[in-house]
């Protein structure tokens, strides 16, 4: 993704979701962060080419492949904030964690897919994109974004794991 290309998804995508977020969630803070996020962003993309051995840098990367670099990225620079959350009493549990930051890295790497699916054929322009179900009692998103802030916190996030996933979603339309 060139620069202007980010920018826009920046703009239109990035920012549009962690304006809603706030809009429904008082105490939380965006930050300005488009340029940490497009840096990481190429890291996350030249890291991806060296584990993959893709040598040929005029190659474009796999739609699949830049959606997860670019949620690598954006959970990295962990845009939103809390302001409330504060361990001054030893209380917080890890499962009372917000997961704000993992879900804005999937929705804007989820629109990001599907632009891309819906640039590849006229015919899915109208089509619904509807995640799987789950096996138990909560839905995709809660299930994938947890599974993001435990692989964070565990600094075990895998770009080329999250591009299989992303693969696999990609393989469900």
């Amino acid at each position: 993704m060139r620069r202007d290309d980010f920018n826009d998804f920046y703009e239109n995508t990035i920012k549009r979701h962690a304006q809603l977020f706030l809009e429904n969630n008082k105490g939380y803070n965006f930050h300005e962060s488009a340029d940490r996020i497009y840096e990481e962003y190429l890291n996350q993309k030249t890291l991806m080419r060296l584990v993959l051995e893709k040598n040929n840098i005029n190659q474009l990367l796999d739609r699949h492949k830049v959606c997860a670099a670019m949620t690598v990225a954006i959970l990295k620079c962990r845009p939103i904030t809390c302001e409330s959350i504060n361990d001054v009493d030893g209380s917080f549990k890890l499962s009372d964690a917000c997961t704000v930051n993992e879900q804005l890295a999937f929705y804007c790497s989820w629109s990001l897919m599907i632009g891309f699916i819906q640039a590849s054929s006229a015919s899915t322009e109208k089509k619904k994109f509807v995640l799987p179900p789950t096996t138990h009692n909560d839905n995709f998103v809660n299930t994938f974004t947890r599974s993001l802030f435990v692989a964070n916190v565990q600094n075990s996030l895998s770009p080329e794991l999250l591009a299989n996933i992303y693969f696999t979603l990609l393989c469900h339309f």
